[in-house]
């Protein structure tokens, strides 16, 4: 039972840095902006983290001094946020300059219901002529594409 309550405790533990990602992730999300790169930006900087203190570690430093200990702990501190740093610039570069896909979850919705308002209901005669139908076919595809 002891085991149980030992992985609850851990996992609660492991969680709340991911939840704070969350939400910062809701809070931004409102704004219209979605950044699905969060989760990912987070571990690399814990990754930097990692390494940074693993590299210290490698030094041969003396850890039983205190301001060996806290600087080891500054260390991998500050490789976390490089790291962490440099993942969201990248993001930002992909983004913004680039314009890659960056989805903005209102806009996308906005645009689909204006599209489909286009289409002609399925209760409207059909006397189109063949371009308009060509035309309808474009639409029905563009709204498919931004499901």
């Amino acid at each position: 039972m002891t085991l149980f309550f030992s992985f609850i405790r851990r996992a609660v533990m492991q969680g709340v840095p991911l939840l704070y990602g969350s939400t910062g992730e809701i809070i931004t999300e409102k704004s219209g902006h979605l950044n699905l790169g969060i989760p990912g930006i987070m571990y690399m900087g814990a990754i930097g983290g990692v390494i940074g203190g693993f590299f210290y570690e490698q030094t041969g430093a003396d850890f039983g001094l205190w301001y060996v200990r806290l600087f080891a702990v500054l260390i991998a501190l500050t490789c976390s946020l490089v790291f962490s740093c440099l993942m969201g610039l990248l993001y930002c570069f992909l983004t913004v300059s680039l314009r890659a896909n960056r989805p903005r979850a209102h806009h996308v919705r906005r645009r689909r219901r204006q599209l489909l308002r286009r289409l002609p209901h399925q209760d409207q005669p059909r006397r189109r002529s063949d371009r308009n139908a060509y035309k309808d076919e474009q639409l029905l595809c563009e709204a498919s594409r931004l499901r």
